[in-house]
């Protein structure tokens, strides 16, 4: 063999692992924002009460985008949403102000999906958020309705508090679901009856 045709060889097996490398590196960084993840409480969690809002904490087992939220709400008609969230977990009765660290994370138009406290299925909002979190974080969420009410399920020891895929987790229960008027609910243990996409 001449020296050329050994040259090029190498040549080409350096350029064939470089794009491998970058191949490699690029989908680890798309993993990033492009996790599919769909978590929801309801079923099992079925209602039977409500007010105007409800908060859960999120937690990331790797890292995610959140992009949408089901919510159930009650009443006739449509009405408005918010989703408010905080990068701290929620340990206690929350105050929903940004002086508290929490922030808007989006405002839409909120379709009630019965007129009941039970048997009603979670609406995807499609709000168009892009929320990203890192593995191991874990961020208090609260929803609520003006014009609509948000179903929630009352706690009791007998139901589950933890809902999870590979990617996230939703916890619900004591100290972390409280239910009822924007900025300062106050009715507890509540629990979030709804989804996280």
């Amino acid at each position: 063999m001449n020296n050329n045709y050994i040259s090029n060889m190498r040549n080409r097996y350096k350029d064939v692992t470089r794009l491998g490398l970058l191949m490699l590196a690029f989908l680890s960084i798309s993993g990033f924002s492009f996790s599919q993840f769909s978590v929801t409480t309801s079923p099992p969690l079925n209602g039977g009460n409500g007010s105007a809002g409800v908060s859960f904490n999120v937690t990331a087992n790797n890292a995610i985008t959140i992009t949408d939220f089901a919510n159930t709400f009650y009443g006739s008609g449509t009405g408005t949403y918010e989703i408010w969230y905080n990068t701290s977990a929620i340990s206690g009765a929350p105050s929903i102000t940004t002086a508290n660290g929490w922030t808007q994370l989006a405002t839409g138009t909120a379709t009630a999906s019965g007129t009941g406290l039970t048997g009603n299925s979670p609406i995807a909002l499609n709000s168009g958020v892009s929320l990203q979190m890192n593995a191991g974080e874990t961020y208090g969420f609260f929803i609520f309705g003006s014009g609509v009410n948000t179903n929630y399920t009352t706690y009791n020891a007998a139901n589950q508090t933890t809902f999870t895929d590979a990617n996230i987790e939703v916890f619900t229960g004591p100290n972390v679901s409280y239910g009822g008027s924007f900025p300062n609910p106050t009715f507890h243990p509540r629990q979030f009856n709804g989804t996280v996409y």
